[in-house]
């Protein structure tokens, strides 16, 4: 049975490269995530240290968390077999079944990609792009329309379409402002470095391409938070779950400045955010888990609000049951080290260890991300199998 009272809104917000580093200890003086630790820091939040994208890059992460399955590298958006897939799995669709009205919201334009025709094919009832709902003079990026003035509009759509979309809503949204090259004008938006990171390394404040990149960071996450404040107050009962769609190696940002002098490692280069806020739910949700994934977004979701005796269909187990390992295409993720499929190396996890701890040892459960990649090789081959209901 559910676990936390029927959320009449579910928000799932995944901000584009919303790293977990910079909510770590180590980069507190930076003075970046403001706008996100209004909720990540609530005493009702369940949060993970470490965590597996989906993908990569952003469009298999996005696929991967509509779809159900992992997108593999083989760009199921762009495959017109799923255009018009019914897949069992597909978050919104399941959702429907709970008396969810879907909306899918992305900062940028959503025919990139034809993301137009495979979220509603996820089962998302709306679909909604920024370039056109913002007006054709919003200031944009090469990517999106400036984080800020996205999630203002959605918001105010949000809060004026309640009677249209029913009681019960689920909300998608993606921004995009965090990607280079790093133009927005910041002062414009209040970004002052000695107002926001007074006490950070006197040479991370002095260079001008550093604090384009952070500055830009900071902006995005400040619209996060502004969206997540007007969401809360507005919809308190809601489920917020805030994620990125990957994490970036700051290596080339940080690595050779004083707050760093390294490189960065694999968990700060592939760990995104992910934290779970209601009302009713706290750090004891999660267990002894510290660890956790994309894909294990969608059954905790279902284990939180679906009644007793409800199916739902999902790879991976909530992270309500104990997480031994994570596994995706890419990488492998336990308690006590995270790894890739690229090579035999690994980063061992626990104070005992530095940040720049490295091992090399055999690559765990390859058989089961063979598994994970041969389901989405065999519907890609099979088409015929994706236009059947449950």
């Amino acid at each position: 049975g559910a676990r936390i009272t029927k959320p009449r809104h579910i928000f799932l917000l995944v901000g584009e490269t919303y790293l977990q580093q910079f909510f770590d200890p180590a980069f507190a003086s930076l003075n970046l995530v403001s706008g996100g630790r209004f909720l990540k820091d609530d005493p009702h939040t369940a949060q993970l240290t470490s965590a597996l994208s989906a993908g990569i890059i952003s469009r298999p992460s996005i696929v991967s968390l509509m779809s159900g399955i992992f997108d593999a590298g083989l760009e199921l958006n762009e495959k017109e077999s799923f255009w018009t897939n019914k897949l069992p799995t597909a978050l919104p669709r399941q959702l429907k079944k709970l008396g969810y009205h879907a909306a899918y919201w992305y900062g940028g334009n959503v025919t990139y990609g034809n993301f137009n025709q495979f979220a509603p094919s996820c089962g998302f009832d709306e679909v909604e792009t920024a370039t056109d709902f913002c007006g054709p003079d919003a200031p944009k990026t090469w990517v999106g329309v400036y984080d800020n003035l996205f999630l203002e509009k959605a918001a105010d759509m949000i809060l004026s379409g309640d009677e249209e979309r029913g009681e019960y809503q689920f909300h998608f949204l993606y921004t995009t402002s965090y990607h280079g090259p790093f133009k927005i004008p910041l002062e414009k938006y209040g970004y002052d470095t000695e107002r926001v990171m007074p006490d950070a390394p006197e040479d991370i404040k002095n260079s001008k391409s550093l604090q384009k990149n952070l500055g830009t960071f900071w902006f995005s996450d400040q619209a996060i938070g502004k969206f997540l404040r007007t969401m809360k107050e507005a919809y308190p009962d809601s489920l917020f779950i805030v994620t990125g769609d990957h994490s970036y190696d700051m290596s080339a940002v940080l690595g050779k400045t004083s707050l760093m002098k390294r490189d960065a490692n694999l968990r700060e280069r592939h760990s995104p955010v992910l934290f779970f806020h209601h009302p009713e739910i706290d750090q004891s949700l999660f267990g002894e888990n510290t660890i956790g994934g994309h894909m294990n977004i969608l059954p905790t979701i279902f284990e939180l609000i679906a009644p007793k005796d409800f199916t739902y269909y999902s790879l991976m187990t909530s992270l309500m049951d104990p997480i031994d390992h994570v596994v995706s295409p890419y990488h492998w993720l336990r308690k006590d080290a995270y790894g890739t499929y690229s090579n035999d190396f690994y980063q061992p996890l626990g104070d005992g260890f530095g940040p720049q701890a490295l091992r090399e040892g055999p690559q765990p459960y390859r058989e089961e991300r063979e598994g994970y990649m041969d389901l989405t090789g065999y519907l890609v081959r099979h088409p015929e199998l994706l236009g059947k209901e449950e």
